[in-house]
């Protein structure tokens, strides 16, 4: 499992270098570059290219409302895996895929939008 690094370790670091919302997208960039081998045989679709930040942004914000619990973020993560890997992607092929894939990326997205908005109410 990748979340011991990318949730146990990295986490704290970043957001203390690059801030509350910038920390986790280089943490998601570091997500993306680390899967992609994964990109390349096309085991994952482009566009979790734009998944794997805004995820990073929420499993962030689920990470730091669980007192910092790494097991809440595999358990989001693992989530993830299950269902859009697992499960859905299973279910559609070709053009159909991709825009499922898009929808996906675009739920992701504004889940971050919102996580960011609320975490910094928060701070102020």
């Amino acid at each position: 499992m990748e979340e011991p690094g990318f949730r146990g370790f990295a986490p704290g670091r970043l957001e203390h270098r690059f801030g509350a919302v910038a920390g986790p997208l280089v943490l998601g960039a570091l997500w993306v570059v680390w899967h992609g081998p994964l990109f390349l045989v096309g085991d994952i679709a482009w566009p979790d290219l734009i998944v794997m930040p805004a995820a990073s942004v929420v499993i962030a914000s689920v990470f730091q409302l669980g007192r910092d619990s790494v097991l809440i973020a595999m358990v989001v993560h693992a989530m993830n895996n299950a269902v859009g890997g697992g499960y859905t992607s299973r279910l559609f092929h070709g053009s159909a895929a991709i825009r499922t894939n898009l929808l996906v990326a675009a739920g992701w997205t504004l889940l971050a939008v919102a996580c960011s908005y609320a975490a910094a109410r928060r701070k102020v």
